[in-house]
Parts: C-alpha cells; structure tokens; sequence
C-alpha cells in the first residue's frame, strides 16, 4: 500500500485486504500497526484503509492530478 494522506490513511488494493479478520501494515520504520478499511471502489480493485497507529514523521506520496495524462 501507499501512505496518501499523513494521518496514517493508506490506498491498497482490495483484493489483498478482503475478507481478513484483521489488517496489519507495517511502515518503513518498522512500527507495526492494526488498520481498518474506511473505504472501498470494488470495480478498480481498491481499498482505503487507516491505521491506528502511525510514525511521528510520517510522509504521505506526493500525488498528483492526472488532468493531462493522454
């Protein structure tokens, strides 16, 4: 998964995530933490989850608009 926002929100696919118990991610730094899914786009096989936990220097991805791809 990739960290998109820097209160420990993460963008991963479904399908790695769906159906589990219970979710653990586990950041550069070695903290490891439970996560939970807040959000889902099953037609692009997506899932947005939030850890519980998160480093003190956490850095989101620096994203992008994709308005002038071709």
């Amino acid at each position: 998964g990739v960290v998109i926002v820097d209160n420990g929100t993460i963008l991963t696919n479904l399908h790695v995530v769906q159906g589990a118990d219970r979710i653990k991610v586990e950041f550069a730094d070695g903290l490891v933490s439970e996560a939970r899914i807040v959000g889902v786009q099953p037609e692009h096989d997506l899932a947005v989850l939030r850890a519980k936990s998160i480093p003190d220097d956490l850095v989101a991805a620096t994203m992008r608009s994709t308005g002038d791809l071709a």
